[in-house]
């Protein structure tokens, strides 16, 4: 008996430690087999620029201080949606308030609970014009409010979802829960739904026996005109037509699939072995698709492509030239403010206390323009909400670096 137990924890011993790799293997062939004639095959190493001005592709800047007291006070905010006259902010701690355009503290959206039209666990939310979309994950269910915290209707999902996209349409795109459809053996990462939460199609199905948990949780471009969709791991841009999901954008980064051990801290892994990572969700505007990228050590930046032409640039490091502009981050966009044409953020601000001399600070100073100093450099180590920056792309960045190459 003993030694069929211990022939039984040597086999799963050796299948733990060949996993990875076979995993990492099976996610390449699917996805590189999953390429097709309509699929625009970009080379990251082509179209690679080492560095780019902030000033060749943000055209403005405009921030909005969200008002900071003891009912408004937002830790990290995870995720900004906006209206034609609000702002929603959630966290990480499920917080979700509203403010007016200004940045002036209106209420929590929500009321944690049990009750009629009380949520027990956030997990997502969206937003359009007309109502708000909550995802209670303990309930499993969808509650929709207006805007004025009315509550219209709390339906069950038929499914277990994680966060979800309320689609222009009327129809959802949820990103299942594994398991979340009830298959103990297949697990599909995307189901699209009718309006009423009726599955139109699924995406990414998983036989958990080859792929394991390579494929990582999607994300949503984040935009009320949203039709693009990138998983974690796959190195693919998808997008969405009628009720496929098809690869729009294979982006070749000439680095190894490998799957992360969870006991190693994954950029160090992704630094010292060329693994795959994207850090957030694309973003489409009336002329470019971007997307900020981690792949390794010397390939992690800003990839840009125009839609007109498919012409794609992946800028490595991008420097500040700009004097309204402390520091910038693509990564921290949270938004794509369709009505307004604008990118919407949190701006990266620091306390005074930060600089180790008073020369430090004054050389700070003399970088930024007085209307935007005090909203960026801070007196003392406060505790304040986020600042938001709104933002726009410049529409000649591709005619900008046709120029700099002629020279």
């Amino acid at each position: 008996m003993w030694k069929t137990l211990l022939s039984l924890l040597i086999l799963f011993f050796v299948i733990s430690c060949s996993n990875p790799e076979r995993m990492a293997e099976m996610v390449e062939k699917t996805e590189r087999s999953e390429i097709a004639d309509s699929t625009v095959v970009l080379d990251m190493d082509v179209c690679s620029v080492d560095e780019l001005p902030l000033s060749m592709l943000i055209k403005d800047v405009k921030y909005v201080e969200l008002e900071t007291n003891d009912s408004s006070y937002l830790y990290a905010p995870a995720n900004i949606k906006i209206t034609d006259s609000l702002i929603y902010v959630s966290d990480v701690r499920e917080q979700l308030k509203r403010f007016d355009l200004e940045g002036n503290f209106i209420d929590d959206v929500y009321t944690r609970g049990q009750g009629p039209g009380e949520v027990v666990r956030l997990y997502d939310f969206d937003v359009d014009n007309d109502s708000l979309y909550l995802l209670d994950g303990a309930k499993s269910s969808i509650l929709v409010y207006d805007h004025r915290r009315t509550l219209g209707s709390m339906r069950q999902l038929p499914f277990r979802a994680t966060r979800f996209k309320h689609l222009s349409d009327g129809r959802f795109l949820f990103a299942l829960a594994p398991y979340g459809l009830g298959n103990e053996e297949q697990s599909s990462l995307i189901a699209l739904t009718d309006a009423h939460f009726t599955i139109q199609n699924t995406f990414f199905s998983q036989n958990v026996q080859v792929e394991g948990s390579t494929v990582r949780s999607p994300y949503f471009e984040n935009s009320s005109s949203s039709i693009y969709f990138s998983p974690i791991y796959k190195r693919s841009i998808y997008r969405l037509d009628g009720k496929n999901l098809w690869m729009n954008y294979y982006l070749d980064f000439h680095t190894p699939y490998y799957e992360t051990s969870k006991n190693v801290d994954g950029m160090v892994e992704a630094q010292e072995k060329g693994l795959y990572y994207t850090y957030t969700n694309p973003f489409h505007d009336d002329l470019y698709l971007w997307q900020s990228f981690f792949t390794s050590a010397d390939k992690r930046g800003l990839l840009l492509i125009r839609l007109s032409d498919n012409k794609a640039v992946f800028i490595k490091n991008i420097r500040n030239d700009m004097d309204n502009v402390l520091d910038f981050d693509f990564e921290s966009t949270r938004f794509y403010d369709v009505s307004r044409k604008q990118y919407v953020g949190t701006a990266i601000y620091y306390p005074e206390s930060a600089f180790q001399t008073k020369e430090d600070i004054d050389a700070v100073k003399t970088m930024l323009v007085d209307s935007v100093e005090p909203l960026l450099l801070r007196k003392e180590r406060e505790e304040i909400n986020s600042v938001l920056v709104f933002y726009r792309l410049r529409d000649d960045i591709f005619q900008q670096l046709s120029m700099n190459k002629k020279r």
